[in-house]
Parts: structure tokens; sequence; C-alpha cells
């Protein structure tokens, strides 16, 4: 064996409670299998982390300010104010000198291998965010990792478990995927709420909501990276697996955090293939056990036990139905139902209404499904009488109360019809009220006319549209459209992590919401970038067709153009202190170090070297030759524990009519 030893894999994921999101990826990848370890290649991978200056999203909830019964209401409400924030996450890899960069060249040349997108609505006023994953992909020019058979023979095979102490590494296969790293530890970064508690500028948020849609396509970020032979596809039933093992273990390391902190943070995991029952679904997805193994506390989970303690409920949160709850308990907490998170406390506008329960996110079928219907209730209006007056020039109507056109009290039918009764009906009212005992403050005054703008209108009918939808029959109409019975299996996550507050500190909440406490202000992230901004760098030089990312030679050259790039928009857009100040010594320091440390990482892969991996290679041949190779033994043993091989018949997909 070569003198060169590895250095010790890392127990786990870094803490995120005190760093930025770019510096928690990067120590995280550092401290992985993926970058030291037997199975780690040798080379550099840089971290971009891009976000967007936060703006307005009222889009967000669109009709949850709505009440379709009541116009006065309508009138004096204010849509749901969430500041959006767009994140773009990619990671590149350049192989180490005595590395290969791809098969038939020898460059030394970095290539795109990752790539993130996520959308981040912060909510101040109920203390609650919600995150969006809208895409993942990865290229396939990723670094190879070493084979399986050769790891165990790779000088260096042990691992720093959690007491300090060396033990055999049992387990080599576990998180040895940048894919994987970087996308367990961009989740648990948000889910741990460290995005908010380690900044003074962002508001002060408890809960979050983690949407994932599961929707298997050959490539959503790269462009012909399907016909890259080392980019490894995968199916419907395959993606949804690998999503769920992903949330699994981000839920189990994010309370385990909290535990070992002394705190408590209340996580649901839910998840739905539209189109399935929970029967339908296990020959695709199998259902997850219910129990497993007995672990220490402090011991880091295998991803069956993840899986298991995650206590996965097949369903969505949104009714007692789909959460697996009975009639009496309370609903898991959501968004809107922040500061308390009391879901029996809630106000009644905001209960059992898909407008209120199901948030709208940017190319998302749930979404798209929602504005249909919303759309469809103008349709099944056409055939009602409307008693709408319109007046030309002017998209004001005006309403005595509610959505049907009657009054707060309802007394249209006891109103006078022309203007000279009405005067008439007045002047005989201030009367009376004039020569009655009290009757001027015992009597409440006549509700006054409420104008309500024609958009107002549409969106109260809108609204009406929406509530005669349960949240149940939502979504087993949606095994019906398009996107989820074209012949693949779509998968719907929805996990809520939430923090709820000991009884002396929800008091000294309540006392500071009542005297105007708390932050309400949301600044930029260091060198954020304007909104379109991502969106047109994304669009121009990543997903356009001219993009060939299965080409080693193209890959390379969009690598370069994507960095510069992004250089050219720190340089000219990034908004923030940070930005100006670097921008005020680009003529002190290189160029291309602009946003170091604030948008762009590297780490360094510390696998075992090309001698090492020779080595094993010829070891293995001669432990082969005399029959004595590692796996053989090994592989028996697991059948074995894995018990009789059942076979189930597979679901019958639906087809599109």
């Amino acid at each position: 064996m070569s003198d060169e030893g590895l250095p010790s894999a890392a127990a786990g994921p870094s803490d995120p409670s005190s760093s930025s999101l770019l510096s928690h990826l990067a120590d995280s990848l550092a401290n992985s299998n993926a970058a030291t370890g037997p199975a780690a290649a040798r080379g550099t991978v840089k971290l971009h982390v891009l976000f967007s200056v936060p703006r307005q999203a009222r889009e967000l909830y669109p009709f949850a300010h709505v009440d379709a019964d009541d116009a006065y209401a309508t009138s004096k409400s204010t849509p749901v104010k969430a500041l959006v924030e767009h994140i773009f996450v990619t990671a590149s890899f350049t192989p180490a000198a005595e590395e290969r960069t791809a098969p038939g060249s020898e460059e030394r040349e970095a290539r795109l291998i990752y790539a993130l997108e996520c959308f981040l609505y912060t909510l101040p006023a109920h203390e609650s965010a919600i995150m969006y994953v809208s895409k993942i992909d990865s290229s396939g020019w990723g670094p190879t990792p070493t084979p399986t058979h050769l790891r165990k023979l790779i000088d260096g095979q042990t691992t720093t478990a959690h007491n300090g102490k060396e033990e055999k590494a049992k387990d080599f296969n576990y998180s040895t995927s940048i894919t994987k790293v970087l996308t367990q530890s961009f989740l648990s970064y948000f889910a741990s709420l460290s995005h908010w508690t380690s900044s003074k500028t962002l508001p002060s948020v408890r809960h979050i909501s983690l949407h994932i849609l599961a929707r298997a396509q050959r490539a959503y970020l790269f462009p012909s990276s399907e016909e890259n032979k080392n980019k490894h596809v995968l199916s419907d039933g395959q993606l949804i697996k690998w999503w769920r093992a992903i949330v699994s273990e981000v839920s189990c390391g994010v309370q385990r955090r909290f535990i070992n902190g002394g705190g408590s943070l209340d996580v649901r995991s839910f998840y739905i293939i539209p189109g399935y029952n929970d029967l339908e679904s296990h020959p695709l997805v199998p259902l997850p056990p219910r129990s497993s193994a007995k672990r220490s506390s402090n011991a880091q989970p295998t991803p069956e036990q993840a899986l298991a303690e995650t206590h996965w409920v097949y369903g969505h949160p949104y009714s007692h139905k789909g959460a697996g709850l009975k009639s009496n308990e309370p609903l898991p907490p959501l968004p809107l139902s922040g500061p308390s998170f009391d879901m029996q406390k809630a106000p009644l506008i905001n209960q059992n209404h898909i407008a209120t329960l199901l948030p709208h996110f940017p190319d998302d079928p749930k979404s798209r499904f929602i504005a249909e219907i919303a759309r469809d209730s103008h349709e099944h209006a056409k055939g009602q009488p409307q008693q709408e007056e319109k007046r030309e020039g002017s998209d004001e109507t005006t309403s005595n109360g509610s959505g049907n056109g009657q009054g707060r009290p309802k007394r249209r039918s006891a109103t006078p019809s022309t203007p000279t009764k009405r005067l008439k009906a007045e002047n005989s009212r201030a009367s009376s009220r004039r020569n009655t005992p009290g009757a001027s403050s015992s009597a409440s005054p006549s509700p006054s006319p409420v104008k309500l703008t024609s958009t107002q209108r549409i969106h109260m009918r809108e609204r009406g549209g929406l509530n005669k939808v349960s949240p149940d029959e939502f979504w087993e109409r949606m095994g019906f459209r398009q996107e989820c019975c074209s012949g693949n299996a779509v998968g719907v996550f929805v996990a809520l992590f939430t923090l709820f507050p000991h009884r002396d500190e929800a008091a000294q909440r309540d006392e500071g919401a009542s005297a105007g406490g708390g932050r309400s202000a949301m600044e930029a992230q260091p060198f954020a970038l304007p909104h379109p901004a991502i969106k047109d760098m994304v669009y121009k030089h990543l997903i356009v067709d001219a993009c060939e990312w299965s080409d080693a030679e193209k890959s390379v050259s969009l690598t370069k153009t994507w960095d510069g790039v992004v250089e050219r928009n720190l340089k000219r857009k990034a908004a923030g202190p940070a930005a100006e100040e670097a921008r005020s010594k680009l003529s002190q320091k290189e160029k291309e170090d602009i946003g170091r440390d604030h948008v762009w990482k590297e780490v360094e892969l510390q696998g075992p070297t090309s001698a090492q991996i020779k080595i094993a290679e010829e070891k293995w041949k001669e432990l082969s030759s005399a029959g004595k190779a590692p796996n053989g033994g090994e592989q028996a043993e697991e059948a074995k524990e894995r018990g009789p091989t059942v076979n189930t018949l597979s679901v019958k997909r639906k087809r599109k009519t």
C-alpha cells in the first residue's frame, strides 16, 4: 500500500446555525463521503449560489383575502403579503491533474455537473416561509466514484465515528453522490430555519413548508444531457423514491440537531401520487416501514432508519382525511395559520378552502388546476341572472355588502327603487330617529354602499368557485389531469417544519406583537441580483436548445460562458454593501475573485489517488484468482437478510384519452 493515507470522512453534515447557505453547502460537501473516503474522486468542485433581491409576491395566495359571500369584507381586505427570492445553485467539477476529465479526453477542464432552482417565499406577518423546489438536474459530467469492489481494499478504509474513535467503515455507499449531498444540505439549511435565525436583517420565521414536485424528465436544466452515457436518468418511481429518501434524511437530521440543542421541532411529512391510492402506489413506490431498528440518539441513521423514523403519511395536510387524522384532531400547522400555528384558532376564512390552503407556484400543475377552476366559475355564472350595474367609463360597481348583491344587513327587498322614493325614505328614517328617545345611541347606522372594482367582483366569483371544491376532491381530480395521467406518475411532497415556542416565549411574542415589535423588513442577500436577471441567465445560457450538454467539448465552453455571465452580472447588477465594496476594489484585486465566499466557493475532493486505485485493483485480482474476493460472501449474507423475493403485480397506468 501507498504511504499516502486518506483523510478521514467526517461524521456528518455541518451545522448550519451560524453560516450562510454557500458556506453550509461547501462545508457539508467537504465533510461528506463524496469528498473524502474510498469512494471519492480527486478534483475541485466550484459552487455558485445566486439570490435575487426580494420582491412582493401577491401571486402566492391570490384568493386568500377574498370573501365570496361578503363584499364589504372583500373591499376592506388586502392580499397576503409575501416576499419571494429566486435561488439558483450550480456546481462545476474540475478533475485533478492526474485524473481524466471524460472518456477520450485528457484535458483538465471544468464542467457544470449540478443545478438546482427554487423559490423561497417569506410571510413576515405569519412568521412563516414556503419553499418550492422548481427544478433539479445533473449533466452526467460529475466525478466517477471508486468501484465498489475496490473501496475496502484501499488504504485508509476507516471512518471517524461520532465518539471520535475510529471504526471499520460498514457502508461505503452512504452519501457518495455530490447531487445527493448538495440537495440534502440545501434543504436542511432552510428546514432548520437557519436562514432566518442566523441573520438580524431578516424577519422572524418559525415555520417552513417544503414543496417538491417529483416529475421525471430526461433533462430539466441541461438540454441533451440525457444523451451523455454517464448520466443516470431516473424513472418516475425511482425519482419519487429518491426524493422521499432525501426528505427523510433531512427531517431526521434537523430533528436530531434540535434535540441535541435542547429544543423541539415539529415535523410532518406527506407525499401523494395523484391517481393512486396508497395500496395502488405500493408496487411503484413501496410504502415506508412503520418501525425500524433501535439506535442511539447521537448515531446517524441509515437511509432505511431515516425513512421509518420520518413517519410518512400517504396523503396531504389539507384535510383530516388527507392527513390521516380524526375529526376532533387539529390539522397540521400551515403557513397562513401563523403566528400561533393553531389551525383551530385560525380565521374561518382560512380554513378548509383550497384558496387558502394551497399556495401558487410558477410552472406548477396544482397552480394551473386552481387557476382553471377559478376560470370555470365564470362559465358557470353565465347562465345565472346578473344584477350588476355597469357604468360607462368606470370600473367600479356599487353593492350593499354581500357577494350576491345583498346588504349588510340583508334588506335589499325593502329598499325603494327610484331616487325620489329613496330620498323620501331617508328623510322619514331621519325624522323617526330624532323623535325616538335614545334611538341615536342604540340604533346602528345604516350600511353605506360598498364600492367594488370589477377586479374585486371577478375575484369574488372565482373564490366562490374554488370554495365549492374540497381539498379531497381537488386531489382526486388531480389524478385525471394531463400531467398526472399521461404515462408517468408524479409525486407531490409537502414537509412541514414548525418551531413551537414555550409558554413564556409565546407570551413575550404576544406582547411584542401588540406593541408592534418583531422584524418585518427583509434585506437582500449579499450580491443579490435583480429578480429578472437570474431567470434571463438560466434561459439564455443553460436551457436553450442550442446548449448541447452531452458534448464534452461544448460542455466546457458552456461552463466557461456561465461563469463569465455570473461574473458580469455581479459586477454590474449585484446589490448590497458587499457588492459595492467589491466593485470599488476591482482595480486592486483579480477581477475573477468578485463574489468569492459570498456567491462562489471551491471545495477540494480528496479521494484515493490513481496509484492507490491501481494497487487495489492488483490486490483484488489476486484475491479473485484465489477465490477470496471481498464481495462474494457479503452479497450472499445481504441476500439472506433480505429474505425471499416476493413478486407483485404492477399497477396498470392510466393512459391519456
